[in-house]
């Protein structure tokens, strides 16, 4: 560096021009320096040999390049987001660039470093920042989002209280123009990890203005404000979290001219309400208004408080001392002529990087670019201005977060006396003759301080810029900051500030370490930094790693952040379960939880009843009633269904003003615990002279959409007789029934169903109560729904879609199929609504069900709105899965080749498929039909059949979901809309599918017996070779389906199915390849029922011969004007299918529109395609952009074109043929023209290529020999090789010869349009299926155990098997090719288009007659973790001399990061396991597996590892033992460089188990039931554990690697401890020793451990233990300098890898006695609102319902009331869970104290007599069993009254939720309540 260095304040203006070019072509920091810092002379260069003991491969590599070139070469191993290195070409020096920002960051997929990039782009529709460090996204027009971005505790942002207007864009602001006020602006600047905001006003505001600017804050922060009143963000604790927010306006002078710029501070506030926070100022208006003030005037946040994280560069200025300005685009130092106008800049480079530690520094240079400047006398740019600007070293801490070291001018640190001082200064406001007008670097020889942070441990606080006299003299420097968004013409130009050292790096020598991480480390780009973070604690001894205690366990759970749903089925008896036996409170008597009447109550009715509930079912229950005289009363005794209520019924009416005693005796659980004798006294009043009401009606009042078939109840609020209830309809005629009920309870049955859709009321009178008191008359009314059509014959399921909103998607069939939609939207459907489909995740899943399980009878249909069908994923409309990749039966939009198609299998190996002629239209509906009728598979679109396949037998069903919209199978989504699903078991016939076309689902179809109107005009126009006919629209009651094209050759004939040519839906069509003559046309309509209407009139066409074209092979005049049939007027029947097209006015008549992103027609391959030697290809062009690739056709091959002709590639056309060694190109000279036609033309005469434009040759290539063609397709509008070469806008008239035309040929055809291309049935069906399915034996190309993500397969192996599914009815043998290439790449060099040949492998197999589908396994060796490829297939059969064509490519990408585990690792984790022993075998366990772990591989590998369920956990993390060269600097051990590395996977996984049921029994002795709880019991505290390590892989371009892997030995145990201690230990009998094997040896290998918690050892009344799993890794290397020792945790990580659980043996949980769960995972209580629920495949009634109306009721009632997992907005205590209690029954417990509180709750809020009344029991919540219930006076509680089933239905469902999960006492939980149907888990 200071060899080109000039002597201090020297010019450069005697090199200028070699510094630009040096710019152009070097790095920053090799660049030549134009003005130099005065400072000491640096010591000279040492000799150029290697460093001492430096071996680094990476390092010595690059120092010999460096050598070789004389260039210094960049070392991206040693680089940093803020530091860049490079090697010297003296083979023993660095060169380090730092800065004080992010500079580059590294890709993650590729691992390079890529440059920052602040420019705003769009992306994905937003817009936002190229390439930064926190990702940040920009509003757009009509938003409010100003700019957000994510942060490590949420999102943050800025909004604005209106609409923001359409923004504009440039470099890296994007500006906001008016959206403050007229004039004033919103800008916002994209930092390298941050982002600015400013307010810019262009002119001089009216009046006053003030900004509000809501915030998006980070999660736990609010604003609070500093000592001198400045906002300022601040966490929970008070603590600054950011610094203040410091605004100040400055002029359109301060930045020019900073001596007569006006600047003045803008007063902030922020005004918080509720959660809502708003940055509100209002620039001074006298400062706004005043003359001396230059517009525009900017107003900016000074602190970047909103970004992801504060610069290290800022400058403070004494006349603004609370500015740090650490948000500016500029940094000034110096002073004006002002005294108090003084500025310094503060900058910090952070020095520590390993790569720096030890370093020898040789030299170093502060590199900041100058670009204004100022000096006396006026002097704007010199080599001397005044005293000049010098540097010094920082001392002392400072910083730019807002806390008390945050800088301004009163708070500045200190700082060593000038290293260097600079006097030149650049302006590029200079005047242009001198030569320091512009601007450029300066520089400040920092030596001297760079040693001191290196090589003698000072610390680094920075560096700071001041004048080196301070006295009022203009003598002022203003530099760019790390804020700078400018532009960048070339490397190093106008960059931030930057820190340029030359430096030895230290020696090195061997060591060892191992490295823990969260996913594969790529060794060539980890740093040193990096490495560091990963280093593990290594010790030679066992390390004592503390286990987790009980307490601790419960800490975890209480915090945790995920909890764990429980959907409501997993609340529910599972099939080998009863709980009829069960004592819900063992070992503790019944008790009676409420009493009728109530305790001491008084004035009670002596027509009473006495009524008892318990807290569990009771029997033997005895009530005796006396009055006060003693004397019993009689009566009967009953109890409900339940057993938890009994009742006593007085034979008479009870006397008046009389006490009673009531007496309970006898009451005993199932357990044989009876209930000690409970009594209570109440007092009946006197006369009764109260008339009895009505206290509820079911229907409510003025309820509508009643069911007809309801029978209508009266509840009264006492024992009634004589109750008369009238029903009479909106007409006043009495509707004819029955009543019937008592004593409070009646019931209207109507005879016969109710009038639909009417209004009824009903009247009630006449009831008495047992004191002869009536009632007075009652009314109320009720309307009616619509009638509900009968059963549709063989309906299995039918979905109408009109739910429109939420997730379930009712069945309107009968059958109660429901579904539920994931990641689907609600839309306008065909009828309706509909449900919208995404194309990549959504779907609607239906539980399989025996009805849909079809055999030999079967209908599919819908109507489907496609976005797209093109590519080679294939569109499920409908799909009922099998489990081994396949479908029962499938209805698909698309089939991978663009046309609607049926899939059906009558076992698991043989598939049948029905295709369509054409792709569906794209945004536009169509219906779609598939029917089996046990001999043929046929297929409709709108309503007609157009292909069948024959076929017999009965469809194989394995008992999997039916989905729509998307499957799992093979992971195909469909694109757009579906609307009117139907699955019937049976074939509907062709009439029956076209009426329920025109049917809405859940509507009656009346018959249509009317036909449509003749077509009318009926024109036609004869032509060359064909005839255009024309004519206007038919009517018809519901709709026209089509038209029916009839020709002869004789008039007045009689139309038939002998005659009929074509049938459209347009009412246009060509009638092509016909022979000259008078041609005779009559047209007639047909509607859904098949009505035809009358003939139209009679027309005649003369047809001319069409021209000679010898040559002609294909020929596309695009007129077909409506479908997707492109039609070849060649002759040839060249046939294509075009997709995502529409139709437009061309250059000749018709021509296709391309949209640029998808559109294409396909031609299959023939041979009358496949082109030698001579060619023409020509086309009418119209494009809507030329600006990349954009192909008008191609035939393709493996690697690119046989064949080519694009509109553009970069600009020009160009014209592109391949031959069997290369390809060529000729290219224009100029783009087309946008939105005109251009005739493009290419020919081929076996030595010359020639371009034509507009008939004109404008380029030739030599080439020779025959070109090469693979028998791919060709495709008009895009390519299937390079899926981002579409072409945009319009294409007409294109044409191929199988000759050379001449130019005056080539003129002739731009003026001749093509003819009518045959279009009649009998041709379409000539080319069924080819123009889409090049193999025509091929239904479809899947990968075994593959997944699709993004349109492409994942195999999660380097050797995925290959499966080519074959059509049946193929005979003999037939041999299947495969092959798999990588994409090819393009490029374009001297005006000549390129590509290379990327065939990886490619096999053969033979499908013997009857094989439905063959496979091939990929060899090793062939593919690469993370390659993206593609393959595809064709086959070959003995009656074929040539290969049939090749399917369309399918993409292929191979990705071992989720692998599907080693079959010995699953079948080891099934095997062996307590689970399987235990609890019943449908109990929910869902066991782990390894590839569940490393699919959610970020959590598995945290601290705490995955827990998937309260029974199943896993850990996996990466580890990598090195062998490494370090260096000893003052004592420390610092990583230098490996010589040798091995990386693994190590993961381990846990399973809990359960024991099984203990019921006791009445008369159980205690040895019986101590017994039945040994029994129960066994092997319930076991744990199984197995470990595998897995992805051993030796990095071989290390010299050590290798002997590491072959020879180095790992070796892996457990140790396990409890709280208490002894708790916790190895299984007798199982072998527990620790498993030695090599790195090599261990690859794929799995073990199995075994652990037991002992009962006898565990505390408390639940015997609870936690044990806590330590896994123990020793290495022992085989080479020197390897450092053996147990691997186990990060630094400053106690808990990385250990894992604990919880045991328990609780008599609370007897259902499943004894046990062990992962305590951190809080388990939620899922409820549903839903009428019926969908469990194990069927629908049950959610007998629960009311009790989840009521808590969601509570949850949302505004109350202080816990529970929910979700935060509820009119909740305050949301998210807070609940926490169990012990079961308590005596007064001072808390169960018994919240019934308490309950009970006179409910007593004051429906009455003493409510139960009597109602017959309903008082539901609460919280639960009385939680701590936060009733009593708690912390929280509010709610009470509804819901039917006693409901209520009991609850206590059942907690029940077993508490048992099955095991939540005991003290334990949280939450609950869910779902509305309507679940989701499915």
């Amino acid at each position: 560096m200071n060899a080109r260095r000039l002597a201090p304040g020297l010019s450069t203006r005697t090199r200028r021009r070699g510094a630009l070019i040096a710019a152009l072509t070097l790095p920053l920091s090799l660049m030549s320096a134009p003005a130099i810092a005065q400072g000491p002379t640096p010591p000279p260069a040492t000799a150029s040999e290697t460093t001492a003991g430096t071996t680094e491969p990476t390092l010595k590599a690059a120092w010999d390049q460096a050598a070789k070139t004389g260039k210094p070469v960049e070392v991206p191993t040693h680089s940093t987001e803020t530091m860049k290195v490079w090697a010297n070409p003296d083979g023993k020096n660095m060169r380090a660039e730092l800065h004080t920002r992010p500079v580059q960051l590294k890709n993650a997929a590729s691992g390079t470093w890529e440059p920052i990039d602040t420019r705003i782009v769009t992306r994905d529709g937003k817009l936002q920042a190229t390439r930064v460090k926190t990702p940040l996204t920009f509003g757009g027009r009509g938003a409010k989002q100003l700019v957000s971005a994510p942060g490590k505790h949420g999102e943050i942002g800025l909004g604005v209280t209106r609409a923001l207007p359409e923004p504009k864009v440039s470099g890296n602001a994007v500006t906001y123009p008016d959206a403050v006020a007229p004039g004033a602006d919103l800008v916002v600047l994209a930092q390298a990890d941050g982002f600015i905001s400013q307010v810019v006003f262009r002119q001089r505001p009216a009046g006053p203005v003030t900004v509000r600017l809501p915030l998006t804050l980070p999660e736990g922060t609010t604003f609070g404000k500093t000592s001198q009143g400045l906002p300022q963000l601040k966490d929970a604790k008070g603590k600054a979290k950011a610094a203040p927010i410091v605004l100040t306006a400055t002029d359109a002078k301060v930045e020019a001219a900073p001596d007569q710029g006006r600047t003045h501070s803008v007063k902030a506030q922020v005004e918080t309400t509720g959660k809502t926070s708003e940055l509100v100022f209002t620039p001074d208006e006298k400062f706004l208004a005043d003359p001396a003030v230059t517009y525009p005037v900017t107003v900016a946040a000074s602190s970047t408080w909103f970004g992801g994280g504060a610069p290290d560069d800022a400058w403070i200025s004494k006349n603004d001392p609370y500015n740090n300005n650490s948000a500016a685009g500029y940094l000034r130092a110096g002073t004006t002529s002002t005294s108090a106008d003084i500025a310094r800049v503060y900058l910090k480079f952070n020095t520590s990087d390993p790569v720096l530690k030890g370093a020898t520094v040789n030299d170093a240079d502060l590199r900041i670019w100058n670009y204004k400047s100022g000096g006396p006398n006026g002097q704007l740019c010199g080599e001397t201005m005044g005293a000049g600007i010098q540097a010094a070293r920082v001392t002392s801490a400072w910083n730019l977060n807002g806390t008390v070291d945050s800088l301004d001018w009163y708070n500045q640190p200190s700082s060593t006396a000038p290293e260097t001082v600079n006097r030149a200064g650049y302006n590029y406001d200079a005047d242009p003759a001198t030569w320091c007008a512009k601007d450029e670097e300066l520089f400040y020889e920092v030596t001297a301080m760079t040693r001191a942070w290196i090589q003698q441990g000072e610390a680094n606080h920075g560096i700071v810029l001041k004048a080196a006299s301070e006295t009022a003299a203009i003598n002022w420097r203003q530099y760019y900051s790390s804020q700078f968004g400018g532009g960048s013409p070339y490397p190093g130009y106008r960059h931030p500030p930057a820190l340029i050292i030359t430096y030895t790096p230290a020696p090195t020598h061997p060591e060892g370490h191992t490295l823990l991480s969260d996913s594969p480390i790529d060794m060539d780009t980890l740093t040193d930094a990096e490495a560091n973070a990963m280093v593990t604690q290594v010790s030679t001894v066992s390390p004592e790693v503390p286990a987790t205690t009980t307490e601790e366990s419960s800490a975890v759970r209480a915090e945790a952040e995920s909890p764990f749903n429980v959907l409501p089925e997993g609340s529910l008896p599972l099939d080998e379960e009863t709980w009829e036996d069960m004592d819900p409170t063992p070992g503790q008597p019944p008790t009676v939880t409420q009493q009728i009447p109530g305790k001491d109550a008084t004035e009670v009715n002596p027509g009473t009843l006495i009524a008892v509930q318990f807290d569990e079912p009771v029997t033997d229950t005895q009530i005796s009633v006396k009055d006060s005289s003693g004397t019993a009363v009689a009566g009967t005794m009953s109890a409900d269904p339940q057993a938890t209520l009994a009742t006593f019924t007085p034979a008479q009416r009870l006397a008046e003003n009389m006490a009673y005693t009531v007496e309970v005796t006898g009451a005993t659980d199932v357990a044989g615990s009876t209930m000690a004798p409970y009594s209570w006294t109440f007092t009946t009043g006197g006369a009764d002279t109260t008339a009895p009401s009505v206290a509820g009606t079911d229907p409510a009042d003025q309820a509508t959409n009643v069911p007809l078939n309801t029978e209508i109840k009266v509840t009264f609020n006492e024992a009634v007789s004589e109750v008369q209830i009238t029903v009479k309809d909106a007409s006043d005629t009495p509707v004819q029934g029955t009543v019937a009920g008592g004593p409070s309870r009646w019931t209207f049955k109507p005879a016969s169903p109710l009038a639909a859709s009417k209004a009824h009321r009903v009247d009630v009178s006449g009831a008495k109560d047992a004191s002869g008191n009536v009632m007075a008359p009652y009314t109320w009314s009720f309307t009616t729904g619509a009638d509900t059509p009968p059963p549709v014959p063989g309906l299995v399921a039918a979905y109408g879609m009109n739910e429109g909103s939420g997730t379930s998607v009712a069945d309107s069939s009968g059958q109660n199929n429901p579904g539920t939609g994931s990641s689907t939207a609600w839309a306008n459907g065909k009828y309706g609504k509909a449900l919208s489909f995404d194309g990549s995740s959504s779907m609607v899943t239906v539980a399989h069900a025996a009805s849909l399980r079809l055999t030999t009878g079967m209908t599919l249909s819908a109507w489907v709105n496609p976005t797209t069908v093109t590519g080679a994923a294939w569109r499920s409309v409908v799909t009922k899965e099998l489990s081994s990749n396949g479908a029962s039966y499938a209805l698909y939009a698309a089939n991978g080749g663009t046309v609607p198609s049926g899939w059906v299998q009558t076992d698991p190996d043989t598939s049948a498929t029905a295709d369509g002629l054409s792709p569906l239209p794209v945004n536009s509906w169509s219906h779609l039909a598939l029917t089996y009728d046990g001999a043929a598979l046929r297929l409709f679109v709108n309503g007609q059949q157009i292909n069948q396949t024959s076929l017999s037998g009965s469809l194989y069903d394995d008992g999997n979901p039916l989905r729509i919209g998307g499957n799992v199978a093979w992971n195909e989504y469909f694109s757009g809309l579906i609307d009117e699903v139907r699955i019937y078991n049976r074939a509907q016939t062709a009439a029956e599918i076209q009426t329920d076309m025109t049917t809405p689902i859940g509507q009656a179809a009346p018959p249509d017996t009317q036909a449509p109107t003749a077509p009318g005009s009926l024109a036609a126009t004869g032509g060359s070779g064909g005839a255009q006919l024309t004519w206007t629209a038919s009517t018809d009651n519901v709709g026209v389906t089509g038209y029916r094209i009839h020709r002869f050759t004789t008039p007045g004939f009689t139309p038939s199915a002998a005659n009929q040519v074509g049938s459209v839906t347009a009412s246009t069509f060509t009638d092509g390849g016909l022979a000259a003559g008078t041609y005779y046309y009559q047209v007639l309509a047909t509607d859904a029922a098949g009505n035809l209407s009358p003939s139209s009139n009679e027309v005649s066409a003369a047809v001319t011969a069409p021209p000679a074209t010898p040559g002609l092979v294909a020929a596309y005049g695009m007129n077909e004007g409506s479908g997707s049939i492109v039609g070849d007027s060649s002759g040839q029947h060249n046939t294509g299918a075009a997709s995502d097209t529409t139709w437009a006015n061309g250059k000749h008549g018709k021509a296709l529109s391309f949209n640029g992103a998808s559109s294409w027609v396909t031609v299959p391959h023939a041979q009358s395609l496949r082109l030698a030697n001579t060619l023409t290809l020509s086309a009418w062009v119209r494009p809507a952009a030329v600006d990349a690739w954009h192909t008008v056709l191609m035939k393709e091959n493996a690697s690119g074109p046989a064949y080519g002709l694009y509109a553009s590639y970069g600009g020009v056309p160009l014209g592109w043929l391949s031959n069997a060694t290369t390809f060529k190109s000729v290219v224009g000279d100029d783009p087309l023209p946008i939105n005109e036609w251009s005739h493009l033309a290419v020919t081929y005469n076996g030595t010359i290529i020639t371009l034509y434009l507009n008939g004109t040759q404008i380029d030739q290539t030599p080439m020779t020999g025959n070109l090469a063609d693979d028998g791919g397709v060709l495709r008009l509008g895009g390519n299937n090789i390079w899926l981002d070469e579409f072409y945009s806008g319009l294409i007409d008239e294109v044409r191929i010869y199988n000759r050379v035309q001449t130019a005056a040929e080539i003129q002739a055809d731009m003026n001749a349009p093509i003819g009518a291309a045959a279009t009649s049935t009998a041709t379409q069906q000539q080319r069924l299926n080819a123009a889409t399915d090049p193999a025509p034996a091929i239904d479809r190309l899947t990968v075994d155990g593959g997944r699709t993500v993004d349109g492409a397969t994942l195999a999660s192996t380097l050797t995925p098997r290959l499966t080519t599914w074959l059509s049946a009815g193929r005979e003999g043998d037939a041999k299947v090719e495969v092959e798999i290439a990588g994409k090819p790449t393009k490029s374009a060099k001297a005006g000549e288009a390129r590509t290379d040949r990327r065939l990886i492998w490619s096999g053969e197999v033979t499908a013997k007659p009857g094989d439905t589908r063959v496979s091939l396994q990929v060899p090793e060796g062939k593919l690469r973790d993370g390659e993206k490829a593609r393959w595809r297939a064709r086959i070959v059969t003995d009656q074929q001399t040539e290969a049939g064509g090749w399917t369309a490519w399918s993409q292929l990408a191979v990705t071992t990061a989720a692998s599907q585990e080693p079959a010995k690792t699953s079948a080891a984790i099934a095997s062996e396991s307590a689970q399987a022993m235990l609890a019943p075998s449908d109990f929910p366990y869902d066991p782990i597996t390894f590839a569940q772990c490393w699919q959610n591989m970020n959590r598995a590998s945290r601290v705490g590892g995955y827990t998937k369920n309260s029974f199943n956990w896993c850990g996996s993390w990466y580890l990598h033992q090195t062998r490494e060269r370090e260096s000893k600097i003052f004592g420390f051990v610092e990583v230098e460089q490996n010589t040798g590395v091995v990386g693994y996977r190590f993961s381990y996984a846990i399973r809990t188990a359960v024991g099984n049921k203990v019921a006791d029994k009445k008369g159980d002795s205690d040895t019986v039931k101590a017994q039945k709880r040994a029994n129960a019991e066994v092997g319930a505290r076991n744990i199984e554990v197995w470990v595998i390590i897995d992805q051993v892989k030796p990095f071989d371009n290390l010299p050590d690697s290798a002997a590491m892997h072959a020879n180095g030995k790992l070796t892996v145990d457990f140790q396990i401890k409890g709280d208490p201690g002894g708790s916790c230990k190895p299984l007798a009998g199982h072998d527990n020793s620790a498993v030695t094997r090599t790195l090599q040896n261990w690859n794929n290998y799995s073990h199995h451990f075994r652990f037991t918690s002992d009962k006898l050892a565990s505390t408390g009344a639940n015997r609870v233990s936690t044990c806590t799993l330590i896994p123990r890794l020793y290495y022992e290397g085989s080479l020197e300098g390897e450092e053996d020792g147990y691997i186990y945790n990060k630094r400053d990580e106690v808990g990385v890898i250990k894992k604990s659980f919880r045991c328990d043996t609780s008599e609370l949980v007897l259902m499943y006695y004894g046990g062990c769960i992962f305590p951190e995972i809080t388990p939620v209580l899922g409820l549903s609102t839903a009428d019926r629920l969908l469990y194990k495949g069927r629908m049950i009634d959610n007998k629960a319902k009311l009790h989840a109306v009521h808590i969601k009721e509570a949850m949302t009632s505004g109350k202080r009331i816990p529970g929910s997992p979700d935060r509820i907005a009119q909740n305050p205590l949301s998210p807070t869970p609940l926490t169990r209690a012990w079961p308590g029954k005596n007064a001072g417990e808390v169960e018994y104290e919240n019934r308490q509180v309950v009970n006179r709750t409910c007593t004051e809020r429906f009455g003493p007599g409510w139960y009597e009344a109602n017959k309903e029991h008082c539901d609460e919540y919280p639960f009385a069993s939680t701590l936060e219930g009733a009593a708690n006076d912390d929280f509010d509680f709610s009470v509804k009254l819901i039917p006693e089933c409901a209520n009991c239905a609850a206590g059942s469902t907690q029940s077993i939720f508490w048992m099955r999960y095991r939540v005991l006492p003290g334990d949280t939980f939450y609950v869910k309540i779902y509305d309507g149907q679940p989701p499915a888990q």
